[in-house]
């Protein structure tokens, strides 16, 4: 998977952030707060979306970044739907954010524990998460930290996740565990890919 996504050109990772927009968009329509990553080199890139996801369905919504908490995930709204300067937030990004020692942008230390920044996992409806690999069935292959497996059991039960990957990053099957929660859709520049329903 390296090797594929290596392989990527910066012309078709551009070109695939551009077609995913409309197919993200779709799939967080309904949704009211919605957690993202915040994207490594390798993974398809997310700052160019935030606007898509913010104004999904015609609808301001919350959008919540996850940051490293120790061995677990902290939340931090970056942009809120109740903000009286909607832009403001993603105006000022780079006063926000840094990259960590892993090299994964993140909330600046300082802003963390603000008790203006506090964000409850369980008000989540949409996690777009990362991954190294998905499957069709929803499988996902993480990067072997553990830090979204602990994160999914503090989401509602009916919390949506949803992966978000190039397609080169489908692949026929993944080796699961146990606890590994699939994803209910993967979405990529060529679709959405939805994985299961809910009981």
């Amino acid at each position: 998977m390296r090797h594929r996504l290596a392989a990527l050109t910066a012309a078709q990772r551009r070109e695939a952030v551009n077609r995913v927009r409309p197919y993200l968009e779709s799939a967080a329509a309904t949704a009211r707060h919605v957690l993202v990553y915040l994207s490594l080199p390798d993974e398809m890139a997310t700052y160019p979306l935030l606007s898509t996801l913010y104004l999904a369905g015609g609808n301001l919504r919350d959008i919540v970044v996850p940051w490293c908490d120790g061995s677990d995930l902290g939340l931090f709204p970056l942009l809120r739907a109740d903000s009286p300067v909607p832009w403001e937030s993603l105006e000022r990004f780079g006063e926000l954010v840094a990259r960590d020692h892993f090299g994964i942008p993140e909330p600046k230390a300082e802003l963390r524990n603000d008790e203006a920044y506090r964000f409850d996992p369980k008000r989540l409806d949409l996690v777009i998460v990362p991954g190294r690999a998905f499957s069709p069935r929803g499988d996902r292959l993480g990067r072997g930290k553990g830090y979204y497996d602990r994160f999914f059991q503090r989401l509602r039960p009916d919390c949506r996740l949803a992966g978000l990957a190039y397609t080169a990053q489908i692949v026929e099957s993944i080796p699961t565990e146990q606890h590994d929660r699939p994803m209910d859709l993967v979405v990529t520049e060529e679709g959405i890919v939805e994985t299961r329903s809910r009981t």
